[in-house]
């Protein structure tokens, strides 16, 4: 199962809570909570694209380094999207 399908996997379970504008608190597959931010558009990265962090190891060890999102940042990222609607 790759990043994508986890992440929404996460969103379908409502393991998802937005804890402020910019900060939620999701919870792993372990049961795991980890906390995912951003900056919004304030703070862009060089590429143009939104600041997006998470505390998990997988963000710290390889995401970062990659510039892509983890599956903890995807599933924030597709629940903010549902949230405005």
């Amino acid at each position: 199962m790759n990043r994508q399908s986890k992440a929404l996997d996460l969103v379908k379970d409502l393991d998802i809570e937005q804890v402020s504008p910019l900060s939620f608190v999701v919870k792993g597959q372990s049961k795991t909570s980890y906390r995912v931010y951003t900056h919004g558009p304030e703070m862009l990265m060089a590429d143009g694209r939104e600041y997006w962090a998470c505390e998990c190891m997988d963000y710290k060890t390889r995401c970062r380094k990659q510039k892509i999102d983890c599956k903890h940042i995807m599933a924030a990222k597709v629940f903010q999207t549902l949230s405005k609607r």
